[in-house]
């Protein structure tokens, strides 16, 4: 399965940003938004370090080092970066967004099928999610290109020569959002978390400087359980409008990735004592029905890649008493396995 989903993603994904005269690493981003589901695998493998954890440290040293070009850290002098990781009440710091008032912000309407449904009711700003918290990197260019552009120079100078032995470079992070639509980070702006996250990437994660050396992220996205749970709380939500939600949302986010990698809900334990509404009959018709939009709007079809992992899951342990979430073994795999693409191993 591996190799048939390496073979696919060789064809589909873009390729990393070549350095501008011809010689040095390449660069490429990779974002996650999701669930604890989709956090779990970047905790679980070593994407969280590859991603965030090294790449900070390294970009850190390569200011601190006097030996420039030919230092050890060389490859990273063109960024400079920040490491945005809150907790599940303070979502919205991470994109240094203004809050609205308390009496402003609004509670979500679960007939017009908005999060969140739990925990976070009645609490601005807070998540039902206790275990997805943010943790990516904000980084900005710091070449001489970036300068130039910034005080607004005609000609573009040269790129000084990084002697370092990468081939290529890369970071990213993990984004919260573990809805197709809620309303737990607003601003000023925009009501929802998936339009105020697309701002932030749109204004800020992708500036021009970034997006040019860089570019545009690839986004690997995926929901659908916590949404499950709105059919606890109105007649009125069903497969469709989940689907319909989703197709909003990949809508809104199409703009400021470079390609969508859709991740498909694993399997729910055969076993469901408490009545969960995330039942295995449920979960897959959820997840065809994704994969059936994506197949019929051109707009999504050519810049998406879907991955289906629940008949992967079906037979796979899940943890004691826990409905949803497999035991550790398959975050570490899959979470590898997306670690080896980014590295283009196997490609």
């Amino acid at each position: 399965a591996h190799d048939e989903c390496n073979q696919v993603l060789a064809r589909r994904l873009p390729q990393p940003i070549q350095p501008m005269q011809g010689e040095g690493p390449t660069k490429q981003r990779w974002l996650f938004f999701g669930d604890s589901t989709m956090k779990r695998p970047f905790q679980k493998s070593n994407l969280n370090r590859y991603l965030v954890e090294e790449p900070f440290i390294f970009q850190n040293e390569a200011r601190k080092d006097e030996s420039g070009n030919d230092g050890k850290f060389a490859c990273w002098t063109d960024i400079d970066c920040t490491e945005r990781h809150v907790d599940r009440c303070d979502h919205d710091t991470v994109f240094e967004m203004e809050r609205v008032p308390e009496a402003e912000y609004q509670s979500p309407v679960w007939d017009s099928f908005e999060g969140p449904t739990n925990w976070a009711v009645g609490k601005p700003y807070c998540s039902d999610c206790g275990g997805c918290d943010p943790h990516f990197l904000h980084c900005v260019s710091t070449t001489a290109a970036a300068k130039s552009q910034i005080d607004g120079d005609s000609e573009q100078p040269q790129q000084e020569q990084k002697n370092c032995n990468l081939n290529s470079l890369a970071y990213g992070g993990f984004m919260k959002i573990e809805f197709a639509k809620d309303v737990e980070v607003q601003s000023s702006l925009y009501k929802t978390t998936q339009e105020n996250t697309a701002h932030y990437l749109r204004e800020h994660f992708n500036s021009p400087q970034m997006a040019m050396e860089w570019g545009k992220p690839i986004c690997v996205i995926g929901t659908g359980f916590h949404d499950m749970i709105l059919l606890l709380k109105t007649d009125n939500f069903n497969q469709g409008r989940f689907v319909e939600n989703v197709n909003w949302y990949l809508m809104i986010m199409k703009d400021e990735c470079s390609h969508i990698i859709w991740l498909s809900n694993t399997a729910p334990s055969r076993e469901n004592p408490r009545n969960w509404p995330q039942t295995m009959e449920l979960t897959k018709a959820w997840n065809d029905g994704v994969r059936d939009m994506i197949e019929l709007i051109p707009d999504l079809k050519e810049m998406m890649t879907y991955i289906d992992v629940y008949e992967a899951t079906v037979d796979y342990p899940h943890n004691a008493d826990d409905h949803i979430h497999l035991i550790d073994a398959w975050y570490g795999e899959i979470g590898l396995w997306f670690s080896s693409i980014i590295r283009r191993y196997d490609l």
